[in-house]
């Protein structure tokens, strides 16, 4: 019965803000404290707790005045915000996109590229399951995904993409994650070495390749 709704305190303008309410419950602070991004399931709750399939409506937040913006309308799969806080990274049959909380557009991150982002192998009763994705690089300015085979850097604006891995798909070869070696990282400091988990599909091997800044190419 009882439940803590986060506000802010404006101290230069002696402000108080409810940043949350009864009707928008869910809501937390973005990294670098830029923005604040609410979810609500209300809408869908006793349709998810039908079908299993959940669903929420994701909001952006002004810090400043705690105005509201609806971001996502019924959103099945919102995987949060970016290192920077400024992006949100969601998924929707077969495509990952971007929600660029300052402009409030969205980017298609994987028209265009000749890989399919969603997990073709998953015996579940879902239609189009998202493959998994590897993460964030450090400075925001990519998201890395994977099409269960290789490592794709794709812009968080949209924009070419650069297969990391390039041989996985044709020699079947799983690029499976990045190995985090500082949990306390936010993302992954592209400009350094990156060391990949590797499987062969056929071979059953296992090992370990490098991504070189600037190569763009894995070394095994």
């Amino acid at each position: 019965k009882s439940f803590s709704f986060l506000c802010a305190y404006l101290p230069s303008e002696r402000k108080f803000l409810r940043l949350a309410d009864p009707q928008l419950k869910e809501v937390a602070i973005t990294p670098e404290q830029k923005f604040a991004v609410g979810t609500d399931v209300r809408d869908y709750e006793l349709e998810s707790n039908l079908d299993g399939k959940r669903f929420e409506d994701v909001y952006k937040v002004d810090l400043k005045t705690g105005e509201r913006q609806l971001a996502l309308r019924k959103a099945r799969w919102y995987m949060g915000p970016s290192p920077d806080g400024t992006h949100l990274l969601y998924y929707d049959d077969g495509t990952f996109f971007t929600y660029d909380l300052t402009s409030g557009q969205s980017h298609n991150l994987t028209k265009g590229i000749p890989a399919v982002f969603y997990n073709t192998e998953d015996d579940h009763n879902v239609v189009k399951p998202p493959a998994r994705i590897i993460g964030w690089s450090k400075d925001s300015q990519y998201v890395l995904l994977s099409d269960e085979w290789d490592i794709w850097k794709v812009p968080a604006d949209g924009g070419a993409a650069v297969n990391l891995t390039s041989n996985g798909k044709t020699d079947k070869i799983r690029y499976e994650s990045i190995w985090r070696l500082n949990p306390d990282d936010k993302g992954y400091d592209l400009s350094k070495p990156q060391y990949v988990r590797v499987y062969g599909e056929w071979t059953k091997k296992g090992g370990i390749g490098v991504i070189e800044p600037g190569h763009d190419r894995i070394r095994m």
